[in-house]
């Protein structure tokens, strides 16, 4: 029983990781869903890509998301600009509002009228939460605003597959691992060290005596 409760709150937890990982912020002229436009100039301490010789900055800033377990974010953004040799930035911000990344797109036609799809880099930046903000030094912010149409997709990090019989979680297997495995079995529990994924080494559905014999097989062989 207890071996069966470990093993469901770990998928829980990996389930719970990737909900919040796919909390991506879509938006479209129909539906805002808590993003927000700024026009003017921005407070002192906020950084800005792009200004007008006015002064003018024109900003789109989603609601905050979760970059738990996310490796990068794809987008796909669909503007209007007055004409086609405007670009459109695109910056991923960290929760306190400063900008970590960005990608540029310059239209490759002369429609007012474009899409661009790109992906921002998330896991190398080691973010908890960001926000994503279009901005470009000239835009038609009128009726729906110059981002028409926002539609994002998060890209996972890959996950190895358990390895079994690695208990103290170094990516290796030895006799410090039989140890380890020992010593959760007699105290029934677990170090912020145990990889309980990986303990059941004969993968039988239970943790016990016959999983340190296949360990120590393992071992020997």
């Amino acid at each position: 029983m207890k071996q069966m409760r470990i093993k469901i709150i770990s998928i829980l937890l990996w389930m719970s990781c990737m909900a919040l990982a796919q909390e991506t912020p879509d938006f479209s002229y129909i539906n805002y869903e808590g993003w927000t436009y700024s026009g003017g100039d921005l407070p002192s301490t906020s950084a800005f890509l792009y200004k007008t010789s006015d002064g003018r900055v024109l900003t789109l800033i989603s609601p905050e998301f979760s970059c738990q377990d996310i490796d990068s974010i794809a987008v796909t953004v669909t503007w209007r600009s007055y004409d086609h040799s405007i670009a459109l930035t695109t910056a991923i911000d960290d929760s306190q509002g400063h900008p970590v990344d960005s990608v540029t797109s310059l239209p490759s036609s002369p429609a007012s009228i474009q899409s661009f799809h790109f992906t921002i880099p998330i896991s190398v930046h080691r973010l908890s939460s960001a926000r994503l903000r279009f901005v470009s030094w000239e835009a038609v912010v009128e009726n729906a605003g110059t981002i028409l149409k926002v539609a994002t997709s998060a890209i996972h990090v890959s996950h190895q597959p358990p390895l079994l019989g690695d208990v103290d979680g170094d990516g290796m297997i030895n006799i410090s691992d039989v140890t380890a495995l020992i010593d959760y079995l007699l105290n029934e529990s677990a170090t912020n060290d145990t990889h309980l994924e990986n303990l059941d080494v004969d993968d039988d559905g239970l943790i016990g005596i016959s999983d340190i014999t296949a360990l120590v097989d393992i071992l020997l062989t």
